[in-house]
């Protein structure tokens, strides 16, 4: 009978100081959030339970000779793989030292690591994660030295091709979206929808969301703004009745003259001043829901010929008292 191979040893812990450790150039978090919480919980619990893992610093391929002399010169002899916000908030807790899993990857090995074990209880925001699957994949690619197919990394990620997709769409995300990105965790659809409109009802959705990690709307919350601003946009368009054509030929040439028509209280002396002044009235409400409503048609994407422009700028006078 074939042996059962052993499972493999749950690697052990050492005491290593911080001042012993640096940052990993591979960190994906573009920042450590909530370190003083983090850092209360680590007194609470009386130290860091989970452990880090970092790799000598002699693995780093990236450094030259010189650099690495440096950094022994200092006292670095570690480099964080996986843990950044745990050493972190364990620094900010007063702790000089951490308990640490000593493991001598590589630098391919120490990026995949850093963005497949992220586990210390906060998410990687959309944005990072998909720059590290993206530089990873690169890096992959410069490694081997040829082109690696989407398939393939949805392979060595254990990923759908679906999450492959929706990091490089990510990846070329409007600038005005990318803050939101880099602050939240699973908002990918909600801003690929956002993405998609302009204007009021884009400032709008935007408004939803803070950068800082708290505030923020759920998918069925922008559909529904969305949906909203298009059945309000309709509804403007519906409402919006341009002027028969008698009219608008009347009020073209007062406006190009320069010289508003002629009321009735004008053209028949016999009416009294009352009634021209309640016709007057009469006109100036005319005039507002001309110009209210061709500025709804406006907002909602329509087109004024210019014939209706020399009509709204006549209104406008008329509002003005000019």
């Amino acid at each position: 009978m074939t042996a059962k191979p052993k499972p493999e040893a749950l690697p052990v812990p050492v005491r290593i100081e911080l001042s012993e450790i640096e940052p990993s150039p591979f960190q994906p978090r573009t920042t450590l959030p909530h370190i003083d919480e983090f850092a209360a919980q680590i007194i609470a619990d009386g130290g860091v339970r989970q452990p880090p893992w970092v790799r000598p610093i002699e693995c780093d391929k990236t450094l030259s000779k010189t650099h690495l002399a440096a950094k022994k010169t200092k006292g670095i002899k570690y480099q964080l793989i996986f843990g950044h916000r745990r050493a972190a908030a364990a620094e900010t807790a007063g702790y000089t030292w951490i308990p640490a899993v000593v493991r001598p990857l590589d630098d391919l090995e120490a990026r995949r690591a850093a963005l497949t074990e992220n586990t210390d209880g906060e998410p990687l925001s959309d944005y990072d994660e998909a720059q590290a699957v993206l530089q990873l994949w690169s890096a992959y690619e410069e490694a081997e030295g040829q082109q690696i197919s989407q398939n393939e990394m949805c392979r060595r990620l254990n990923r759908s091709a679906q999450y492959m997709i929706n990091k490089k769409k990510l990846d070329s995300i409007s600038d005005d979206l990318k803050p939101i990105a880099q602050a939240h965790s699973g908002v990918m659809t909600q801003l690929f929808e956002i993405d998609a409109t302009g204007g009021p009802l884009r400032e709008t959705l935007i408004g939803l969301f803070d950068t800082k990690g708290k505030k923020r709307a759920s998918v069925n919350e922008v559909r529904a703004k969305i949906s909203e601003y298009q059945m309000n946009q309709q509804q403007a368009r519906q409402n919006y009745m341009p002027p028969d054509a008698e009219t608008q030929s009347r009020q073209s040439k007062a406006a190009q003259s320069g010289s508003a028509p002629m009321s009735r209280g004008q053209q028949i002396t016999t009416h009294s001043k009352r009634e021209a002044t309640q016709e007057a009235s009469q006109a100036v409400r005319h005039a507002a829901h001309h110009v209210n409503t061709a500025a709804q048609w406006i907002e909602a994407g329509g087109t004024l010929p210019r014939n209706e422009l020399l009509i709204l700028r006549h209104h406008i006078n008329q509002l003005l008292g000019e």
